[in-house]
């Protein structure tokens, strides 16, 4: 039957004069988005204003063009196997925008149930016109009408029952390795199914400005979807629906701000006081620094360093919108402290959110799986050990030294932790952070107390509803006078 409609728009000359002339700005801004990515090398978050500009879209366009360039990019080792497979030209050899419009088709046709086969490949179409010749459209049009037609075989040999693990996992040959390694086979798919699904967003409550129950029927009033946050407390899940963010008031006015219930509970427990000084020394974009910020009731002092000055403006922006004066930006770098450089060294509580491999955040920012490499992972190592020895160093007496990352990487993780404690035993101890879990959070997995009560956890997307993220809490030893 699908193949029935595609013969109708394709043989109907008349039909299709009338489907030539309009473009859909949905798939004409996932092309633009996805070809940003993958082959200029990219950022997702960082190409979307610019894959949007100039489009008029609806709520409802927006959404299905950010679904399918992040559902394109999460997939895109599988969609280019499939390619390679199916297509008559090498994948190097074609056209860079027909390869897009490719992907994005390819996608649409094996994850997307909503779309028919026949309106996939007629869309396809028109963009390959638009952005290419007679012969393209040509190429485009029987190599998807293959597809579908072949679309069991396909469905079975490269997404429900690949082979190759690496193709189950929807990750570079590279990466893959390195999660079965981890973790094994079977766990290794459960992790990587939770990050390969549409990422939710996490609204977190400025309890300084407004409450739960105020935002939450603000928000619904115009047109989002609220849900129970997994365990953490002043925080819901939201649904937009295509809704922009940056337009709606309570936004504007600093009421909340997007943030992952991992990343919350990273200042959760770091727990500053009221009139305590914290540093923060790899800080942009804020987030984890104007939570602190808020816990303290804006009383105390924050010190944010990072290295960027652009992203250091973040900060700020982001602690003047949401109503917050104590912290002070400064432009450093946290692999090269000098003491003349610190005024207000030592610190009650230091924080380093160290650089990593973001594995644990591949459902928010897929382009990670295309960008990060073994080599680029490994040369993040000495970087986190740097940074960690330099944190230490701020941490007064009795005094905590906080250290996360948004991977699941065990030697960026604890690996690292214990080698720290090993060369720092004499200054340096773990904490006992069970106190500072959420009880949501200990009552859906009581297994993660057992590291918690060591000074560390690791928090995962299959199991605990969040980004993949690790945490760990140190404390300066109280040296006793033995004279």
């Amino acid at each position: 039957m699908k193949d029935i409609g595609i013969n109708i728009i394709f043989t109907n000359e008349k039909q299709k004069d009338q489907y030539s002339d309009k473009i859909d700005e949905a798939r004409s801004a996932a092309v633009d988005l996805v070809f940003s990515v993958l082959e200029n090398n990219s950022y997702t978050n960082l190409s979307f204003d610019q894959a949007f500009c100039g489009k008029i879209l609806s709520n409802l366009d927006r959404s299905f063009a950010t679904a399918i360039s992040y559902g394109t990019i999460t997939y895109i080792v599988v969609i280019d196997a499939i390619l390679s497979k199916y297509s008559k030209l090498p994948i190097n050899k074609i056209e860079s925008k027909v390869r897009t419009i490719l992907r994005i088709s390819i996608w649409q046709i094996f994850w997307s149930d909503s779309i028919p086969d026949f309106a996939i490949c007629n869309e396809s179409v028109k963009l390959t016109k638009k952005y290419s010749n007679k012969g393209a459209v040509a190429f485009v049009n029987g190599l998807l009408r293959t597809l579908i037609r072949d679309k069991e075989t396909v469905m079975n040999d490269f997404i429900i029952a690949p082979r190759e693990l690496w193709l189950r996992l929807a990750l570079p040959r590279e990466l893959a390795g390195y999660f079965k390694k981890w973790f094994g086979e079977t766990r290794a798919i459960s992790i990587c199914d939770s990050m390969n699904l549409p990422s939710h967003s996490t609204a977190r409550v400025n309890s300084m400005k407004t409450t739960d129950d105020l935002l939450r029927n603000e928000l619904e009033m115009n047109g989002c979807l609220i849900s129970n946050s997994y365990f953490m407390d002043h925080a819901f899940s939201i649904k937009t629906n295509g809704v922009m963010m940056e337009n709606l008031p309570s936004f504007q006015n600093g009421e909340f701000v997007i943030q992952d219930e991992a990343a919350m509970l990273v200042s959760i427990i770091a727990n500053p006081s009221p009139g305590d000084h914290v540093v923060d020394l790899c800080s942009a974009p804020g987030g984890k620094t104007c939570h602190m910020a808020e816990i303290m009731g804006n009383q105390g002092e924050i010190t944010a360093y990072d290295v960027n000055t652009s992203r250091l403006s973040l900060v700020m922006q982001n602690a003047d919108k949401l109503g917050l004066s104590i912290i002070n930006c400064l432009q450093m770098d946290a692999c090269d402290l000098a003491d003349s450089k610190l005024p207000n060294a030592p610190a009650n509580i230091v924080l380093a959110d160290v650089p990593c491999s973001g594995l644990g955040i591949l459902g928010k920012k897929p382009d990670i799986r295309i960008h990060m490499t073994h080599e680029k992972m490994i040369a993040l190592y000495p970087v986190q050990k740097q940074i960690l020895e330099n944190a230490a160093t701020l941490v007064t007496t009795g005094g905590y030294l906080v250290y996360s990352t948004c991977t699941i990487n065990p030697a960026e993780n604890q690996n690292r932790i214990e080698d720290f404690l090993n060369t720092h035993s004499d200054e340096f101890e773990a904490v006992d952070i069970t106190k500072w879990l959420p009880e949501k959070l200990t009552l859906k997995d009581p297994l993660i107390i057992e590291s918690a009560k060591c000074g560390m956890i690791t928090l995962y997307p299959d199991k605990h509803k969040c980004d993949g993220f690790f945490i760990a809490k140190l404390r300066r030893k109280i040296k006793v006078n033995q004279s």
